[in-house]
């Protein structure tokens, strides 16, 4: 997605033409850098998704007819989904800073990520593990699948705690992983 590209050549820019010595020998911190890093790509991730919704929305008002129903039937929706792009961000951006290296986390974030949690759905669903849960299903930690279960008229309270629990996770594993990872490399 285009997401995954933007963040990709964002974060991994300075390391793929160098900079990143120039930067450093001026006295900034790797984790100032990183923060930062974070934060601008975050502000223009939630830009890009704003822009889009308000093109969606004036498209709507234009062509829909009834607006009034609209926004009260999609306000929380659209909120959740916000928060879902930002777990994307979080996944993306830390994939990225974890491989620091252009190719590979343009590659990774575009088809890398879903592949992984396929592969691993598969092996538990052919090695039959059993949790003693509940049926339990590796893909329903996608944020894709969180994504378009938002997207039903009628989302139940299971489906926010999703919603919400999932893309903060996404957010605090891939961030902090890239961070922790950002502190001892070698530049």
């Amino acid at each position: 997605s285009f997401l995954g590209i933007y963040i990709a050549l964002y974060a991994c820019q300075d390391s793929s033409q160098q900079t990143i010595k120039n930067i450093y020998a001026r006295g900034y911190s790797r984790s100032l850098v990183y923060w930062v890093k974070y934060a601008v790509s975050l502000g223009v991730t939630l830009a890009t998704a704003l822009l889009y919704w308000g093109f969606n929305f004036l498209l709507t008002c234009c062509f829909g007819g009834e607006v009034g129903s609209f926004i009260t039937t999609v306000g929380q929706a659209l909120a959740l989904q916000l928060w879902v792009i930002i777990g994307y961000h979080g996944l993306f951006f830390g994939v990225a800073m974890l491989l620091n290296k252009l190719g590979g986390s343009i590659a990774i974030n575009l088809i890398g990520v879903d592949c992984v949690f396929v592969v691993l759905s598969l092996i538990i669903s052919l090695l039959e593990i059993d949790f003693n849960v509940m049926y339990y299903n590796l893909s329903n930690l996608l944020t894709d699948i969180v994504e378009a279960s938002l997207m039903m008229p009628e989302f139940t309270s299971s489906m926010v705690r999703r919603g919400i629990i999932i893309p903060l996770l996404y957010v605090v594993t891939f961030v902090g992983a890239g961070w922790l990872v950002n502190r001892r490399r070698d530049v």
